[in-house]
């Protein structure tokens, strides 16, 4: 069993129930309690609610959160305690998409393409850190516009100080830390550089590049592919961190289809579904 206590009822909020019922499952708890010192308006999860929807999609994918022993949610038939109905088994439904869109990235995308991208995490792997012309390299792999005044700051740092963050950041994703909290750390370190302070996509390619076994790329291209899969991932801050656990969760409850797969081929083919939709089904919630 697993829980908190508040003092009132109204400080659950629909996005940190759907949080701590996560946290829950991760750990194999068989109960997630809630409790709170005043019960008038208890918030009450139902087939609708944010926090039930957030709870099955954030949860380890291939495991539903179990609310009670009574109430069981196995993988083969999930059920809404709230409501009786049954619903899709999320492990076949993800994988059935990341299979397919996988093999789809592999067809369409040249074999070359990622070379740039390999290059750079082979020095990153030789000298245990990133500089500017590497940072460089990784704009152009990912597209990104280099006409933004973070460049011009970025570029105007010595190669130095730029080696001496990501220096930091490296080790950070390396280290035997769970895979969502190494990333947690790495990108915060990232944050003192121009051009890391807002989104995830450069950022996630450089940790990436420090650690390709681990790390994986985030971009809008992935983000809709979550949505439409209907795994939640909100972009409140430590979004790269809860992104990178959510791959780990996939990783380690897919069963005999994850056999092989890194969190890196994950993220190629979330890319992929992202940019064709074709190859993604619709959410639960659709």
């Amino acid at each position: 069993m697993a829980g908190e206590v508040k003092t009132s009822p109204g400080d659950f909020t629909p996005e940190q129930i759907a949080h701590d019922i996560a946290t829950s499952a991760s750990i194999g708890a068989d109960v997630h309690l809630m409790a709170a010192e005043q019960v008038e308006n208890l918030p009450r999860l139902n087939a609708s609610s944010t926090a039930w929807n957030s709870s099955c999609s954030t949860a380890p994918v291939c495991r539903p959160p179990r609310i009670s022993r009574s109430r069981r949610l196995d993988r083969e038939n999930t059920t809404n305690p709230a409501t009786g109905e049954e619903l899709p088994a999320p492990c076949d439904r993800v994988w059935d998409a990341l299979v397919t869109a996988r093999a789809g990235y592999l067809a369409g995308v040249s074999p070359h393409y990622d070379e740039v991208f390999q290059e750079v995490a082979q020095r990153a792997q030789l000298t245990g850190s990133l500089g500017k012309m590497d940072i460089a390299a990784l704009v152009v792999w990912k597209r990104l516009s280099a006409q933004t005044p973070w460049v011009s700051a970025l570029m105007s740092l010595s190669d130095i100080d730029v080696r001496s963050v990501t220096e930091r950041a490296v080790a950070a994703v390396r280290e035997t830390a769970p895979r969502g909290e190494a990333a947690r750390t790495g990108r915060a370190i990232m944050w003192e550089l121009p051009g890391f302070r807002t989104g995830d996509a450069l950022a996630s390619a450089v940790l990436t590049a420090a650690a390709p076994a681990r790390m994986a790329v985030y971009d809008r291209r992935v983000q809709h592919a979550l949505n439409r899969l209907g795994l939640a991932l909100t972009s409140a801050p430590g979004r790269y961190g809860r992104y990178m656990q959510l791959l780990d969760d996939l990783l380690r409850h897919g069963g005999a289809r994850a056999a092989g797969w890194t969190a890196r081929d994950i993220d190629t083919a979330l890319y992929w579904a992202g940019g064709n939709p074709d190859q993604a089904p619709p959410s639960r919630s659709a």
